[in-house]
């Protein structure tokens, strides 16, 4: 196994496309708690946490745990540079926007159709994932140049002492897998900052395969209709 020591105790996992699956694996692989700020950010049934009581529970995280933790998430605009000052190593994980657009598809569909929890104590329903205003897609559609933004504003809070590691692509994603020794699956030790519980299939949540080709093909017209609209703006 490889020794990842040099990313010292304290790490924060940003960015988007995958850092979700890095942080639980850098976890495990280092015996650190893993802490995800979706779990402390929703209280049940999609209730957003005020913004006082979210930077709270995230301190209080960080106190518990003086020794070391696995950050997941990014919450610049709640958290500022609360958790980027404390961290040792920053990684940001910078998927295309385009791959990140059909990855999140993909795995919204997953979330609806196994009802697993995520986010704390929360459920994916069809509508919330797919035609609804709190729609994931939709966010990344709506705030497309923010997501853009928040490399440049991270490399402005990183701390002179730490080390901050941008994974550029998917290629870039793998080869730190392959270079570090880490294995994707690898879960982290359980914490009381995460529910992020598998569930196995539920025959009566199955859907055709036809309609779940047509769903894809629909929501990439959608995106790329929204995209012309949203931001290229009239001539």
């Amino acid at each position: 196994m490889a020794d990842n020591s040099d990313l010292k105790r304290k790490i924060l996992v940003a960015g988007q496309g995958g850092k979700s699956s890095l942080a639980r694996v850098l976890a495990a692989d280092l015996g650190l708690p893993y802490i995800e700020l979706d779990a402390l950010s929703h209280l049940p049934d999609w209730v957003d946490r005020e913004k006082d009581d979210f930077r709270a529970q995230v301190l209080e995280a960080m106190e518990e745990n003086p020794d070391g933790w696995v950050i997941d998430g990014n919450y610049g605009g709640d958290l500022k540079d609360m958790v980027v000052k404390q961290a040792e190593t920053v990684i940001f994980v910078n998927i295309r926007w385009s791959l990140m657009m059909w990855r999140i598809f993909w795995r919204s569909f997953a979330r609806a159709r196994d009802r697993k929890l995520i986010c704390g104590e929360n459920v994916e329903t069809w509508r919330r994932a797919f035609f609804s205003r709190d729609s994931l897609l939709w966010y990344l559609i709506r705030y497309r140049k923010r997501i853009a933004g928040r490399l440049p504003r991270l490399r402005g809070w990183v701390g002179d002492d730490a080390t901050l590691i941008v994974l550029d692509g998917r290629g870039a994603l793998n080869r730190f897998y392959e270079e570090r020794g880490l294995v994707r699956g690898s879960r982290a030790r359980p914490t009381l900052y995460s529910r992020a519980h598998g569930s196995r299939f539920r025959p009566g949540t199955w859907v055709p395969v036809y309609c779940f080709h047509s769903g894809a093909i629909l929501t990439s017209w959608w995106v790329d209709w929204s995209i012309k609209h949203s931001f290229n703006g009239p001539k």
